[in-house]
């Protein structure tokens, strides 16, 4: 069962498996005796992966977001010990051949989320040429294009195959809709008007019906072959949050614990779609930053179009809740790290890292805890002792600090100084750095 894909700094990257005896399976697959291995990748972040299996062999890939790139995988049989997987230091990771070229429509195609069919011989991307985007299916052995798709109104933000592999599913923020794999074909109308926002959705174990869920905790049910809604359900995980159950909850947290599992609260993601709506209208400093698509997608109008005033409500109350569950899985000893899931709209990269350690501390971490969380937790998690400590001979990437934040967690703020890979920066080199992004985001793309 694939368990991890870790990300390690200086572009490194690992994956690892520590499956069950007797139940490694991956997604989609029948096989049961393959591990992905991975080498170094050039480009990142990675938006999928995906797995599935054609007889007895399984191919697993990952996907970054642009271009498309299964770059660096290859499939071992699972050794006699399986945590022994994964545990070979960085040092010893030898670059691996792609198995595929780059899946693009050119280059101006910056890419997306993917999915391999369940018998592992096509793979569906999400693909933009010409400022449209399409979802592509490709031939998984040879990478050539066989089809795409009509253009969608928006980003597709999920794929999903059906269990035969003859059809595929595809979300954007507005609408599902269901797509032949061989032909690229529409199956279904934009499936649309029951919910706000889709996040995902996915086909019946017989293909008759998709299940697609999304902002607010809707989910709704639609008829393939008519394309009519046959169900609906509003707000369903706020049943969830009132059935909750602390004992049960407790119980999770020590196999939590026992399991060596680490989570990532990402309090700060939650928080800030409660409140988009009207940081929207105050216009935040951060928006210097970004580029000028990004602002405009930003904008009070827009962002209202996304986010209805019901569903930042439900946000905010989850975010409170979500504060208790975080509190509650510390004090059980649940081993934690810090990340902020930005760049959802004002969710800034930077700012929000210093929000999270600040929420962290009013979920019972001392301020040595939420830096921990931040620095020597997650190397710890990647096994990567150079990092997130200071000593000599480790890994020369550090911040500098005007004041000490064991004293006030928002002293993280107060940056003097950073070092990265051993190149020192000052802070008049920081400023110039911010006016030349600042410049640079203003600039129309």
């Amino acid at each position: 069962m694939l368990k991890e894909i870790r990300n390690r700094p200086g572009g490194r990257l690992a994956a690892a498996t520590k499956p069950l005896p007797g139940a490694v399976t991956s997604k989609n697959s029948a096989a049961s005796s393959t591990v992905l291995a991975i080498g170094p990748f050039t480009l990142n972040p990675f938006h999928a992966s995906s797995c599935g299996a054609s007889g007895t062999r399984s191919r697993c890939g990952l996907i970054p977001n642009s271009p498309h790139h299964v770059d660096g995988i290859r499939i071992e049989p699972i050794p006699s010990d399986p945590s022994a997987i994964g545990a070979r230091p960085a040092a010893t990771a030898v670059p691996l051949p792609p198995l595929l070229p780059p899946l693009s429509l050119g280059p101006e195609d910056w890419g997306g989320l993917a999915a391999f069919s369940p018998d592992g011989t096509r793979i569906v991307s999400v693909n933009n040429a010409d400022a449209h985007t399409v979802a592509c299916v490709w031939d998984a052995s040879s990478g050539a294009l066989l089809v795409k798709t009509a253009t969608h109104w928006g980003s597709i933000n999920s794929i999903d195959f059906s269990r035969d592999g003859t059809r595929f599913v595809t979300t954007t923020d507005g609408y599902a809709r269901a797509w032949e794999t061989t032909t690229g074909k529409a199956v279904t109308p934009p499936l649309g008007d029951t919910i706000s926002m889709f996040h995902a959705a996915a086909f019946s174990p017989d293909g008759k019906l998709i299940l697609a869920v999304g902002e607010g905790a809707q989910a709704a049910v639609w008829d393939v072959a008519t394309g009519e809604p046959v169900a609906r359900l509003y707000d369903y995980q706020s049943y969830g949050n009132a059935s909750f159950s602390p004992d049960k909850a407790n119980t999770l947290w020590q196999t939590l614990v026992r399991n060596n599992t680490w989570v990532v609260p990402t309090l700060v993601a939650m928080r800030t779609i409660g409140q988009q709506r009207e940081m929207a209208r105050k216009d935040p400093s951060e928006l210097r930053y970004l580029p000028s698509v990004l602002r405009k997608n930003w904008a009070p109008e827009e962002i209202e179009k996304q986010v209805s005033a019901k569903v930042a409500s439900w946000y905010s109350a989850q975010f409170q809740n979500d504060l208790k569950i975080a509190r509650s899985m510390h004090d059980a000893g649940v081993q934690m790290m810090a990340g902020s899931d930005s760049l959802d709209p004002f969710n800034f990269p930077g700012p929000s890292l210093h929000d999270e350690l600040q929420l962290l501390t009013e979920v019972g971490f001392t301020p040595l805890e939420a830096l921990q969380a931040a620095t020597s937790q997650p190397a710890r998690f990647l096994n990567i002792p150079d990092f997130g400590a200071l000593r000599p001979g480790a890994s020369a990437d550090l911040v500098l600090l005007e004041a000490d934040p064991l004293a006030n967690i928002a002293n993280t703020r107060k940056i003097a100084a950073v070092v990265v890979r051993g190149k020192f920066y000052s802070r008049e080199d920081l400023d110039r750095m911010l006016s030349e992004a600042r410049t640079a985001a203003n600039r129309e793309l």
